[in-house]
This record gives C-alpha cells, sequence and structure tokens, in this order.
C-alpha cells in the first residue's frame, strides 16, 4: 500500500512537471508568433523621432486618409490598418530598422504591430494612446491640407486680385469721367 502511494506521487509529479514543461513551449511558441513588438508611450516615442539615434526610424500611420489630413506626426508614412497586410511591400526596406506605429488610441496601431511581427519585421514599437495621448503631452502635429482646400484657397485668391483690380480700374475710369464733365 505503501509503495503504490508513493507510485501515484512519482505519477503524479512526473505527469505535473511534463505539463509545466509542455506549457513553457507553447507559450514561448506563442511569444514567439504574438508579441514581439513593444509597446511604448508617447514621450519614448518623441526622444526616439528627436534624439538622433535612429537616423532611418520609419513612423507608421495606421488611421484613416481623413484622420491623417486632420494631424499627423512630421515624416509620417500613412497606411491605413486595412491596407497594410496588402501594402507591406511598400514598406518591406524598413523591415531590420526601428517603426513607429500609431493610430488614434493604440488599439489600431496594436494590430498594426501584430501584422507587422508575422511579416517578419524586427524592431516594431506601438504607440500606446496614440495621437490623441501625443497631443495631450503638448508634441507637435502636422497638419496638411487636403489638395481641393488648396485649389479653392488659390481660387478665391484669384477672385479677389480680379476684384482688386477692376475696383481699380473703375475707380481710374471714374475719376477721368469726372475730369471730363468738369471741363
Amino acid at each position: 500500500m505503501v509503495f503504490q502511494k508513493q507510485n501515484s506521487f512519482s505519477n503524479l509529479t512526473v505527469f505535473l512537471l511534463a505539463m509545466l514543461f509542455l506549457g513553457a513551449i507553447v507559450f514561448s511558441s506563442i511569444n514567439l508568433v504574438y508579441g514581439k513588438y513593444t509597446d511604448i508611450d508617447v514621450a519614448t516615442a518623441n526622444d526616439m523621432i528627436t534624439n538622433g539615434t535612429y537616423p532611418n526610424l520609419t513612423i507608421l500611420d495606421v488611421r484613416t486618409e481623413s484622420e491623417y489630413d486632420a494631424g499627423h506626426l512630421e515624416n509620417a508614412v500613412l497606411i491605413p490598418l486595412a491596407e497594410l497586410e496588402s501594402r507591406i511591400d511598400e514598406i518591406l526596406q524598413y523591415k531590420d530598422t526601428e517603426i513607429i506605429v500609431y493610430c488614434k488610441v493604440g488599439g489600431r496601431s496594436a494590430q498594426a504591430s501584430t501584422i507587422l511581427d508575422s511579416n517578419n519585421f524586427t524592431k516594431v514599437f506601438n504607440v500606446q494612446g496614440g495621437i490623441t495621448a501625443w497631443e495631450s503631452a503638448g508634441y507637435p502635429v502636422t497638419h496638411e491640407f487636403p489638395p481641393w482646400i488648396i485649389l479653392l484657397l488659390l481660387a478665391a485668391t484669384l477672385c479677389v486680385v480680379v476684384a482688386v483690380i477692376v475696383i481699380i480700374i473703375y475707380k481710374k475710369r471714374r475719376k477721368k469721367l469726372e475730369d471730363t464733365i468738369q471741363l
């Protein structure tokens, strides 16, 4: 009876050690497939961008084009999350250099970071809090106007110039007419 208890204890110990070993293998495999990217805060992202240590740093914005146009980090490359997998070849040259990935609050950038990891990008940094946290911290954002706004501004400027010319011509002719009438 004592022998049987020791034997079952040994079996239980071997079983638990085997499960622990298998769990470690599974966990490390999951960790190799997922989670290779590094989460960073906006202060770290700003430091990486401004300190000059990363000369080949790429900044990837994975928001929509309209969100990007409303304001983005300077020199950011726009590839919306929905297009990232189909456009991955556009950034393959950055596979082994630092890539900072951001979105509005951090959800899409985490998904994008996972996609980059699964495509063997080696130095991916996900900005937690996204551009919302970036702006809240007071860091600079670049605003670009869509092309149609630039055309609209040019058209408005041209209208103002034409109006000024018409007014000048009108005043000169009126003055000339008044001088002729007084004679």
